[in-house]
């Protein structure tokens, strides 16, 4: 859901979001670099938006929680435990970055 008016009204946006993503982020993440651009972790994948979350492309699966580098819109890191994801292309491919130890049990 997204407001403009401070909350008085709400308009849904979950154009390109699986079923099962709707109503299930965990982690959302804003480009203060890029207005408009956005990240989010819904039902364990990574969606992007370009345009303040009214279209949302899919990312990657396998993620938990997020992080934009402040100084660059298109560098994202996503978590996985144990695993580090970065992308360098706003969410559109990923690469293994590090591993932050053993999984927890």
């Amino acid at each position: 859901m997204k407001s403009l008016d401070g909350g008085q009204s709400w308009t849904p946006i979950h154009s390109g979001l699986s079923e099962t993503a709707r109503g299930r982020v965990a982690s959302i993440a804003l480009a203060r670099s890029r207005p408009g651009t956005m990240y989010i972790v819904a039902d364990g994948r990574v969606y992007a938006s370009d345009d303040g979350g009214s279209n949302w492309r899919g990312g990657t699966d396998g993620a938990s929680a997020l992080a934009v580098d402040p100084t660059n819109a298109s560098h994202v890191y996503a978590t996985d435990s144990p695993l580090v994801k970065v992308s360098t292309d706003g969410a559109r491919s990923w690469r293994t970055l590090a591993s932050a130890g053993p999984r927890a049990k």
